[in-house]
């Protein structure tokens, strides 16, 4: 089972300074690495989400999570190497950030419905001559299909066509077996939301 929490990063500039839960250090030294902007306010958010969550729903102290240890995958999938069994993955698409956290690994992905998905990137992103892929929006198609490569931790290289995506039972098919499952959640209309899991 998952757990999603999200914040407006409008909203959330409006209480940081004033939020009881601080982020954890190793999020604020990773924004020593970006220049202040967008990118600076989703991390910075994602880092609230993940603090706030960890207190919250794994009952960790202020002091563990200033201290958290975070670490990254090849591909950039992060992960705690002291809470192995506490798993999550974040998102951001315009004003949105998204934390889903599980005792399995997770894969989320979140995408602001009126961003252009190149029509040219189809080809890229639908598994050949699945024509329910086809009829679906192609923002749709490329969350769901990100949320999974998130999951895995195999990074977007790993080739969108190269996954089915089995509609009815929610499922990715990759090499004819599904290996895992996805949901499409409906927060907000401006918004495609998808989670994965095994």
């Amino acid at each position: 089972m998952y757990k999603l929490s999200y914040i407006q990063i409008s909203e959330y500039e409006k209480i940081k300074g004033n939020s009881e839960y601080a982020i954890p250090f190793a999020i604020l030294e990773r924004l020593k690495t970006v220049s202040a902007g967008v990118r600076y306010m989703e991390i910075e958010a994602g880092g609230y989400l993940l603090g706030k969550a960890l207190r919250e729903e794994y009952g960790l102290s202020d002091a563990d999570v200033t201290m958290l240890n975070v670490a990254y995958g090849e591909h950039g999938k992060p992960y705690l190497p002291d809470y192995p069994s506490i798993c999550y993955n974040i998102s951001h698409s315009e004003d949105l950030v998204v934390l889903a956290t599980s005792d399995e690994e997770i894969g989320v992905d979140v995408l602001y419905r009126s961003r252009k998905v190149v029509d040219n990137l189809a080809s890229k992103v639908l598994f050949p001559g699945n024509n329910i892929e086809a009829a679906m929006p192609l923002v749709e198609v490329f969350s769901i299909k990100e949320a999974y490569v998130k999951l895995t931790g195999c990074g977007i290289g790993f080739g969108f066509d190269k996954i089915r995506l089995d509609t009815e039972n929610k499922l990715y098919v990759v090499n004819g077996s599904a290996v895992a499952h996805y949901d499409l959640i409906d927060i907000d209309k401006d918004y495609v939301l998808c989670v994965a899991g095994v």
